[in-house]
């Protein structure tokens, strides 16, 4: 575990780059892996509602209380944070965002510091599984998780109910098991993928709806990637009406992924289009990682002993972002190399220990 001191505080611009909730979750992340107190200012100063929202506020509560951290701000609108962090321990530790916040985005500030605990981490959250502009739930249990099982992470999913706009009110629950010291990927070549899906809705939405999204997903995929797809339909009781498709390519290098979620006056097929066409995207190209996975694996790649390479379609802003706070906590630099329509993404990772 890191030893805490009173070196100067790391000061972090909350509006750097991409500017959202992101720089706080890796933030806060890796102050308290490594025992270095930030203040986080400007918080999401560009955005329509700047400052902490209820999901970024649950976020951070969940790591103070990871780490029994000091924190300053944590108010919704409070667009300056200070967080000074104290020795990471295990536990079970149950959260409700209020909101239909996302989950899965509250796990992934978690994961890093849960994996280096000295004994097991239970976090129950309760918000939004599956919403707009982030990560849907099977997603992180089928596609990201996956990936960086590959790296040491023990983690797991189970989902008790879906949460959807604007009620939330889902629930999910992630065990993760202590790791010592995560280990460098290399992915160089996609493999041969077979292709998966789920479509998921309420009861309350129209039966031909997730019927018309997964019968068209699998004629696209089938016209784009000449495979038959495994996809399959969940349908169970949420808060608010929902419906969305997650799909993802598997093979025994690698896995990418891509979602939608279908809106009042979207067309099914519509939403089946844009979740097959992102996929497609990402599969002819070469990628061995998508482009939402990239920015996830950024701290893991950073935290790996030995020297991390994946290859991307795209290098997002997200990602780049990511990368910048990430370099502020640890003596690694991020190379990214324009090579035959894809980038090579690389790190010599610090090789941090519990």
């Amino acid at each position: 575990m890191p030893q805490y001191n009173s070196n100067p505080m790391l000061k972090i611009d909350g509006s750097y780059g991409e500017g959202g909730g992101q720089i706080i979750r890796t933030a806060v992340a890796m102050s308290a892996l490594t025992g270095k107190a930030i203040e986080i200012q400007n918080i999401r100063a560009n955005r329509q509602n700047p400052g902490l929202q209820p999901q970024h506020l649950t976020a951070v509560e969940a790591v103070r209380q990871l780490c029994g951290a000091e924190v300053e701000g944590l108010e919704k609108g409070s667009r300056k944070i200070v967080f000074k962090p104290g020795e990471i321990k295990g536990g079970a530790f149950s959260l409700d965002v209020g909101t239909a916040g996302n989950i899965p985005l509250i796990f992934q500030c978690c994961l890093p510091a849960a994996l280096f605990a000295p004994s097991p981490v239970r976090l129950k959250i309760t918000g939004g599984t599956d919403t707009k502009m982030a990560p849907p739930i099977d997603y992180l249990r089928s596609v990201f998780l996956p990936i960086v099982s590959k790296m040491g992470v023990n983690a797991t999913v189970e989902l008790f109910r879906r949460g959807y706009y604007p009620k939330g009110g889902g629930q999910a629950i992630m065990e993760i098991a202590p790791c010592k010291e995560l280990r460098l990927i290399q992915i160089s070549e996609q493999g041969a993928f077979s292709y998966f899906g789920n479509v998921f809705c309420a009861p309350t939405i129209p039966e031909h709806v997730p019927e018309r999204i997964k019968k068209s997903a699998m004629v696209r995929i089938y016209n784009q990637l000449k495979q038959t797809p495994k996809i399959s339909t969940e349908i169970s009781e949420s808060f608010s009406p929902g419906v969305g498709i997650a799909l993802w390519a598997k093979s025994d290098k690698t896995i990418i992924g891509s979602s939608a979620l279908g809106e009042r006056g979207v067309p099914s097929e519509k939403v089946a289009d844009d979740a097959v066409n992102a996929l497609a995207a990402e599969v002819q190209s070469g990628a061995t990682v998508d482009v939402h996975a990239l920015d996830q694996l950024v701290p893991y790649m950073a935290l790996a002993s030995g020297k991390s390479e994946v290859l991307a379609r795209e290098v997002s802003q997200h990602a780049c972002t990511n990368m910048w706070v990430v370099e502020k906590f640890l003596d690694v630099k991020f190379e990214i190399k324009h090579e035959d329509k894809l980038w090579r993404v690389s790190v010599n990772g610090a090789g941090f220990k519990r």
